[in-house]
């Protein structure tokens, strides 16, 4: 069974997270997690990067999501999960780290 969860994002700062759905069935569930954010005041922003890890402040995956607002990463496994957004300009120069935030997926 997969649950979805749904993390709003204002101004590259995340809010918090709640669970949408119940485990249900055999196994591990595997859960979505929904990202939405304002987009940068800066000038020259052609795209956000969405870094994510298991630990605060060690982020060990990245996901270059282009020059969209809103983001869904799939499948992750029951777990603690902490996301910070940056923006980045056509020469790759990338914003600091937004508001770091975290949610737990249960299975």
């Amino acid at each position: 069974m997969r649950k979805t969860f749904f993390i709003l994002l204002f101004a590259l700062a995340f809010t918090s997270c709640s669970d949408m759905g119940s485990p249900g069935g055999s196994g591990p569930t595997k859960s979505d997690v929904s990202l939405a954010w304002d987009s940068s005041a800066s000038d020259g922003v052609v795209g956000y990067m969405i870094y994510m890890g298991e630990a605060s402040g060690d982020y060990y995956r990245t996901y270059d999501v282009g020059n969209v607002l809103t983001y869904t990463i799939k499948n992750l496994d029951p777990g603690t999960y902490y996301f910070v957004c940056t923006a980045y300009d056509t020469l790759g120069n990338e914003s600091v780290y937004s508001n770091e935030i975290h949610t737990t997926l249960n299975p």
